[in-house]
């Protein structure tokens, strides 16, 4: 088949919604308003759960299916089973298929993430996995297509990338994807933005301003919701969502822009692509590569979940979801798929419509539903901006792509350029790449930092081009280190409270092996800021440093009281300035207590840290300035408490604080001591 052989909704614009997550549907006059809804919203696709148990579920589902149908949106059908691998579909599912067939209904999904434990019989996925899950989806594709209908390949929970296609292709069975096979994704966006991996933060670690941190805090810029909230929100749920950095913080601890600036450059990712974090919109992307390389021609490809979640806040590195930004970007992606998504990708469901209106219970799903009191009254802000929306694309939809290989391209930038500016991606070990949805017209594209380049590539909106280019293999780099500070003398001097930080400049984490005699250790780097880690504590002697791979070591002498720096460049890149460290850094870790925190629990919980971790405590800032890092417990004025951190910013200390709420400082610490993690944000 090809994609014009699909069936599709009619006046289709990709727009569709994900249903409760039950197998019991709404009939008769409940379901009434609900229709209404999905025409007010345009909706032209809505994925279902049905069970097969030839009970009330089967009769709603097929009321349900037949009702949608008339009112020109297609369903699809999960069939359900609980943790339903190893297995195939049952005898009353195979009878609620001909039947929802004979209705119209063409698309079903048989499997549900099979990568995750939970959906397999107690609980335990086999190591062979992949093969079983294969094997018996064949038995079931073979069935519905059988039947007319057109099955879905099993969506995979966060990334992806497991590679079903490469295993139903090992079994012999990649005919199927011919007679109506398909792809179902879940691509949540989790809390990235939309053109992730490829945005600026990821990839170059870009600062956060003081404004962005201030206007994306807020849970929502509408006041008129917040009042709402709190008639109906319990007072700290309220005082919560209302401070106006919530979408910065982790439970009540509020993160510094400095700090969430440290954990941007430490995790940026120059060369990331989607081959290696498809946790995001975008995952469409390296779905229909795969699919490309794999068969030699395009599949549907349905995300029948995802989208985003208010409250989701999974990477530390931007905001968490807010009302208005699930707005955004869901308006965006539906923007996308009416007048930009390529022709392989057919349709966009987001999680979810509804939970408790649809007679649900589960708190967690009525937290993620668009129609609920939960998030805001009533309904997310999100309904009546999509109401608003087209219900059709203004133009054509841009459907060009252009993709292929470079030879000896591995880390290397590739560059497109044409109508609507500049587009990159960064080469991973398969040293393939792919720019889709390009409007008509000539583009060129360059490997940067080489003279391979194509131009002229023609694109007419709909076509897709695939270039072979090679790149002569590259100068292997050339790496020298040198002591850059050592504060040592000349003698021992005992003792041992000697350190020695390390910095690696550039590559991706690397293994620092440290040597004296037959004593050593290996600690990666990254570990202790950006490139660096830290050897301590250490006797007096002769230390040698070499970091894997580089084919370079460096020998450095301490006394057992101070400390050095060693760094390791490619020759030909010359350091910055020097900028030393403060020799009044004596102090590794100190824990400041800003003021008196009463409590047998809290002292406890104390207790338990520096038991584990070993810090220096105490009640003086001038003390705590001493150290490399700082946890402050408590608050005591606003002013004074701004005035701390900026003495410890000026000392350059890194810090962060634990807030003066008693019980939430004994679970906190508690915490981290169970997690054997030192600290919540550095």
């Amino acid at each position: 088949m090809q994609l014009e052989d699909f069936d599709r909704p009619p006046n289709d614009n990709g727009r569709g919604i994900h249903w409760s997550a039950g197998p019991y549907h709404l009939m008769g006059d409940q379901l009434t308003p609900w229709l209404n809804e999905l025409d007010a919203l345009h909706i032209k696709w809505v994925k279902l759960m049905a069970k097969g148990d030839r009970d009330l579920s089967d009769r709603s589902t097929r009321e349900l299916c037949q009702r949608l149908l008339t009112h020109g949106i297609w369903p699809i059908v999960r069939l359900y089973r609980p943790q339903q691998n190893p297995g195939t579909l049952n005898q009353g599912q195979r009878e609620l298929v001909q039947e929802l067939v004979a209705l119209g209904v063409r698309y079903f999904e048989t499997n549900n993430e099979p990568n995750l434990p939970s959906e397999w019989k107690n609980n335990h996925r086999p190591a062979n996995w992949l093969e079983i899950m294969a094997r018996d989806w064949i038995r079931d594709a073979d069935f519905l297509i059988g039947e007319g209908a057109y099955p879905a390949t099993p969506a995979l929970s966060f990334g992806g990338g497991a590679g079903i296609l490469q295993e139903i292709q090992a079994q012999g069975r990649l005919d199927l994807f011919e007679k109506g096979a398909w792809i179902a994704i879940h691509n949540y966006g989790l809390n990235h933005p939309l053109d992730y991996p490829y945005d600026d933060v990821n990839r170059h670690g870009r600062p956060l301003t003081a404004a962005e941190y201030d206007a994306l805090g807020p849970y929502t810029t509408d006041p008129g919701i917040l009042a709402a909230l709190k008639n109906i929100l319990e007072p700290a749920s309220y005082d919560s969502i209302s401070n106006p950095h919530w979408a910065w913080m982790d439970g009540l601890i509020k993160n510094p822009r400095e700090a969430i600036n440290q954990i941007r450059e430490r995790d940026k990712r120059p060369n990331c692509t989607l081959a290696d974090d498809a946790n995001c919109f975008l995952e469409y992307e390296l779905a229909a590569q795969t699919a490309h390389e794999v068969l030699g021609f395009h599949v549907p490809i349905i995300t029948t979940e995802g989208g985003v979640v208010v409250g989701d806040k999974q990477d530390g590195r931007y905001a968490r979801v807010t009302l208005d930004r699930h707005r955004d970007y869901t308006l965006a992606m539906f923007d996308f798929m009416m007048n930009e998504a390529p022709a392989y990708y057919f349709a966009l469901c987001p999680w979810l419509i509804a939970n408790q209106r649809m007679g649900l219970t589960e708190i967690n799903w009525e937290s993620q539903a668009w129609y609920s009191d939960w998030s805001c009254p009533d309904k997310l802000p999100t309904v009546a901006a999509i109401k608003a929306m087209p219900a059709s694309g203004g133009g054509a939809p841009r459907r060009g792509i252009i993709q292929g290989q470079v030879t000896g391209g591995g880390g290397y930038l590739v560059r497109l350029q044409g109508p609507g500016g500049l587009r990159e991606q960064a080469l991973a070990d398969d040293e393939h790449f792919l720019f889709a949805n390009l409007a008509a017209g000539a583009y060129s594209i360059q490997v940067l930092d080489t003279d391979v380049a194509q131009d002229d590539i023609a694109i007419d909106g709909t076509n897709t081009v695939d270039l072979s280019l090679t790149v002569p293999p590259r100068p292997q780099p050339q790496w020298q280190g040198t002591v850059v500070q050592n504060t040592s003398g000349p003698t021992p001097v005992g003792g041992m409270s000697s350190f020695i930080l390390c910095r690696v400049v550039g590559p991706p984490p690397v293994p620092v092996t440290i040597r004296m005699g037959t004593w050593s250790l290996t600690i990666p780097t990254g570990t202790k800021g950006p490139d660096t880690c830290e050897f301590a504590p250490l006797r007096p002697g002769d230390y040698t440093l070499e970091p894997a791979g580089l084919g370079t070591t460096v020998q450095v002498f301490v006394d057992g009281a101070g400390m050095a720096v060693v760094e390791f460049r490619q020759t030909g890149h010359q350091p910055p300035p020097a900028q030393p460290l403060p020799t009044t850094k004596t102090v590794d870790h100190y824990l400041l207590l800003a003021k008196y925190l009463p409590g047998k629990e809290v002292l406890v919980s104390i207790g338990r840290y520096m038991a584990r971790f070993a810090p220096a405590i105490g009640f003086e800032p001038d003390e705590a300035k001493h150290a490399h890092f700082v946890t402050i417990l408590g608050r005591v004025s606003p002013d004074r408490d701004a005035e701390l951190e900026q003495a410890l910013r000026e000392a350059q200390c890194q810090f962060e604080r634990i807030n003066d709420n008693a019980e939430n400082i004994v679970r906190l610490l508690n915490q981290l001591v169970d997690e054997n993690r030192r600290f919540l944000t550095l």
